[in-house]
């Protein structure tokens, strides 16, 4: 599968034209996702990771690395796997029913990048290619121990108008994006009880 690396430092608007092409090619291939919803972050736990909301990993279904081991996540048992051009992983439920898809984008970053840098200048430039792009939220959560972004939106990508959700995080000088697209008149609660199991399975290698 192909794997996308940028060459040096880069800028953070340089970078966000990478997560802006990825938009297109998920409206090629989607799926449908699974419906196991985490549960509510304990307040203890809450409180450990300075209130952020954490992420609860995905407990079933089947676990697929990258190309390269360096990290690794969970999706639903019956999602299966498709060519994207562009992301390094790329899954979705069968042909039959195209409603859900996720796929995972990896690009270097420049040092010392922040995390919610890297969200807000994807949105910003995403809302000046796209039309109709609503924002229903961009918030900090927790991967794990890692800080990341969600963005939760819709956008209209040609004549096609999608719900999004993506999970910006940063691991060393690298930079992951996790986009998930459904059909617009999804439910956001049954998005996020998609989508948020999987961002919290992503787990990096050490060593």
């Amino acid at each position: 599968m192909a794997r996308f690396f940028q060459k040096g430092p880069q800028s953070v608007t340089h970078r966000t034209s990478f997560v802006v092409c990825l938009l297109g090619i998920v409206l090629l291939l989607a799926g449908c996702g699974g419906d196991d919803a985490p549960d509510p972050t304990p307040t203890s736990e809450a409180q450990q990771y300075g209130g952020l909301n954490v992420l609860r990993p995905m407990q079933t279904g089947q676990e697929i690395q990258a190309p390269d081991r360096r990290y690794s996540l969970r999706v639903p048992g019956d999602w299966v796997q498709y060519d994207d051009p562009v992301a390094e992983l790329a899954y979705r439920t069968i042909a039959a029913d195209p409603s859900f898809s996720l796929n995972v984008v990896r690009e270097d970053i420049a040092a010392n990048a922040r995390v919610q840098a890297y969200a807000e200048d994807a949105r910003e430039r995403i809302a000046r290619i796209y039309s109709n792009v609503n924002s229903f939220s961009l918030t900090p959560v927790r991967v794990g121990t890692v800080e990341a972004y969600r963005w939760i939106y819709t956008a209209s990508v040609g004549q096609i108008e999608r719900l999004f959700y993506q999970v910006y995080v940063i691991e060393g000088d690298q930079g992951f994006v996790l986009t998930g697209s459904a059909p617009v008149d999804t439910d956001i609660e049954l998005l996020s009880s998609t989508f948020d199991p999987i961002a919290g399975s992503l787990i990096f290698a050490r060593g």
